[in-house]
């Protein structure tokens, strides 16, 4: 006996009854293992309970049972293959115990059916992927390299067509695509001649 002295029910809200999920693909982890005795004592299985991790849905349960110890062989051998499911999806492909599926992330598919003793509609776990990788981190791209061209000429430099320098004196050698002002005097290049007869020879 349990003593409810003080307990007034018309003082607690109603928990509402969470329907079941939609069909389809849902990030999830494992969070218990339990191995368990099914009703007719004469077989256990691992019961796993996976909780949905983003979404609308997110921190909703889901329920797995694989049969792995079962008189029924045909139960056993879908068990089987849906534990190797969850290890190749989990990365743990050799577990030496069932807690080490856990928290680790992992696709799940459900759908949907109609339990036979009430007729109630139920999800189940059909299927188990590998979780999508993560996006790599952006590359930080270096700055461009600062080019020393004169105001006047920078609209006609790019990083292919730069000149080398051809003296201290005179760094860039005059574009002949820029008109020279009225009066102006010729750049002389290293060697006395004039850089636009320069580039005719």
């Amino acid at each position: 006996m349990f003593n409810l002295n003080g307990f007034n029910a018309n003082a607690v809200k109603d928990v509402p009854a969470f329907e079941p999920v939609p069909p389809g693909k849902y990030l999830a982890t494992i969070t218990t293992t339990e191995s368990c005795t099914t009703k007719a004592g004469t077989g256990t299985y691992l019961l796993l309970t996976f909780e949905v991790l983003e979404g609308p849905y997110a921190r909703r349960r889901l329920w797995a049972r694989l049969n792995l110890d079962n008189p029924n062989k045909a139960a056993v051998a879908f068990a089987m293959a849906d534990l190797a499911q969850v290890c190749r999806a989990v990365g743990v492909l050799q577990p030496h115990d069932s807690s080490e599926l856990c928290n680790r992330p992992l696709v799940v598919r459900v759908d949907l059916r109609r339990r036979s003793d009430n007729g109630e509609m139920v999800n189940e776990i059909r299927g188990y992927e590998p979780a999508p990788a993560a996006p790599a981190a952006p590359t930080a791209q270096p700055p461009p390299i600062p080019y020393p061209v004169p105001p006047e000429q920078r609209r006609y430099f790019t990083p292919t067509n730069m000149r080398p320098p051809l003296s201290p004196a005179s760094p860039y050698a005059p574009d002949p695509r820029i008109p020279r002002p009225a009066g102006a005097t010729p750049a002389s290049t290293d060697n006395g001649t004039d850089a636009k007869d320069s580039m005719s020879l």
